[in-house]
């Protein structure tokens, strides 16, 4: 880097040393040009630019790479649309390895095609979802994708198998016809293209969450965020619920969502594998009621010879049959009734020899339903910019939560009404104490204006780019109307003399 950094400096400093020395400027001129012009043909007849040489010398990397048709024309899909949605690419990659085709040698490097997109993806290297999402199939481990990709606004999926993971912790496990089969069998997906080394998948429309959606469902989960894969899961297939984690709030806030949320769902935060056969953890209880209780395994345990499951709470200890499996990846456990506070609890399968079941990977949760605050309205949106959209929000008839499925930022700001990038030098937005991060990541305004409604969405920082730049353009006319100014008046004082 500093070699490429320093030379061309050098070479302009050179260049206009011997410009100003030398008697005979315009041959200095074409001898620069001139070797300007052999050094790029050099570089350009060694491989470094083309493509088709590369091939032919059958160099083991390529700096300029041919994309196949079939991924140009999902691309150009992707540019043409005018829905707002996220695509995943699998592998979930931005840096893979390159498969030996046609169009490319076999070599590493980065897909800059993934970075200039209309409909964005996001790769495992820089998102610790996609990351899950690529382990997963990697691992070919049980997971509600569904669910999961639906909190993204993820619409499209295209499997790739001229690429494969790189740097993903498992990657060598990595089989993309595999993976095809399992997409293949999903009945949420259907397939829009297919071409020699890509597949594009759709969710189907009735599947879709948009980018900025209402919801009345609020589920408070007293956990960690990271776990958002499995509790999301515990969803309906055409759910619009809003996950806020207790972690990624202020005590405040907590108070304020108790009262609204429609479900409340504590994991356990504290767990410890007794010779990987018992589950102790520790949960919070934010309210009194009847829990339900669920367990999650990813290689489901429970499919095996076993009788029944023992929980221990605080010294009881029932025991729990006819256990319910769920598609999902969850096992219904029943109910047990839970007072507000802290509790213990223990849980343990047994077979049908009476001995204690392995339970490595297992993840507990306890739910409480209540009633939603009401019907939710329905929600149009304009993307204006990448840093301010318009939604319409109508058929309101409850206080309800708008979710914008973005990159959760206090310096993201929901305003009733219109308003342009001046005007919210002294708006009022919503206030910040209603302003969540849900869903593990993204953007929510609880609203309880209760009518029909514009609200814009603006990321106010970006109003003090548009101060700065007319600073900046102000300065420059400034500094240009300062030079011609002491430019005339040195030429009227040079006619003068």
């Amino acid at each position: 880097f500093a070699a490429a950094f320093i030379t061309p400096i050098l070479l302009a400093f050179s260049l206009n040393h011997l410009y100003k020395k030398s008697v005979n400027k315009k041959a200095i001129v074409a001898i620069f040009v001139l070797g300007i012009s052999f050094w790029l043909s050099a570089w350009w007849y060694h491989g470094d630019l083309g493509h088709k040489i590369l091939l032919e010398k059958k160099k083991d990397h390529i700096d300029l790479y041919t994309l196949s048709p079939g991924f140009k024309k999902i691309l150009k899909m992707n540019e043409e649309s005018s829905e707002n949605y996220r695509v995943l690419f699998l592998p979930a990659v931005l840096s893979p390895s390159f498969v030996k085709t046609k169009y490319q040698n076999k070599a590493q490097g980065v897909q800059p095609e993934y970075l200039y997109l209309r409909n964005p993806t996001f790769v495992a290297e820089f998102n610790s979802y996609a990351s899950t999402i690529q382990h997963t199939f990697e691992k070919n481990v049980a997971v509600d994708y569904l669910n999961f990709l639906r909190l993204f606004s993820v619409k499209n999926i295209v499997l790739r198998s001229d690429v494969n993971p790189n740097f993903t912790e498992s990657g060598k496990f990595w089989d993309s016809k595999k993976v095809k089969k399992t997409l293949d069998s999903y009945k949420w997906l259907e397939k829009y293209f297919e071409g020699e080394y890509e597949v594009g998948y759709r969710i189907k429309s009735k599947y879709f969450l948009p980018r900025i959606y209402s919801t009345t469902q609020l589920v408070f989960v007293s956990g960690k965020q990271d776990n958002v894969d499995k509790i999301a899961s515990l969803n309906q297939p055409q759910d619009r619920k809003g996950f806020i984690f207790s972690e990624s709030i202020t005590k405040k806030q907590m108070t304020f969502i108790l009262g609204k949320s429609a479900e409340f769902v504590t994991a356990d935060y504290a767990k410890n594998l007794s010779s990987l056969k018992t589950v102790d953890g520790k949960y919070a209880i934010s309210k009194d009621g009847k829990y339900e209780v669920f367990i999650y395994s990813n290689n489901k345990f429970w499919e095996k010879e076993i009788d029944y499951f023992s929980i221990k709470e605080n010294g009881r200890i029932p025991i729990i049959k006819n256990v319910v499996s769920e598609s999902s990846g969850w096992l219904s456990l029943g109910a047990m009734v839970l007072k507000k506070g802290n509790h213990k609890i223990s849980f343990t399968a047994v077979d049908n020899n009476g001995k204690m079941m392995h339970m490595n990977e297992t993840f507990i949760a306890l739910r409480l339903r209540s009633s939603s605050l009401g019907d939710r309205p329905k929600v149009s949106f304009t993307r204006i910019n990448p840093a301010k959209f318009r939604a319409r929000v109508t058929d309101v008839t409850n206080p309800y939560l708008l979710v914008f499925s973005e990159s959760f930022n206090s310096g993201w700001k929901a305003y009733h009404g219109r308003i342009n990038w001046f005007q919210s030098l002294w708006a009022k937005p919503i206030a910040e104490d209603k302003h969540f991060s849900v869903n593990g990541y993204a953007n929510a305004w609880y609203i309880d204006k209760q009518s029909d409604q514009d609200i814009t969405l603006y990321y106010w920082p970006q109003t003090l780019f548009y101060i700065g730049l007319i600073l900046s353009g102000l300065l420059l006319i400034g500094l240009l109307t300062y030079l011609t100014l002491d430019w005339l008046k040195s030429r009227t004082n040079m006619a003068g003399s």
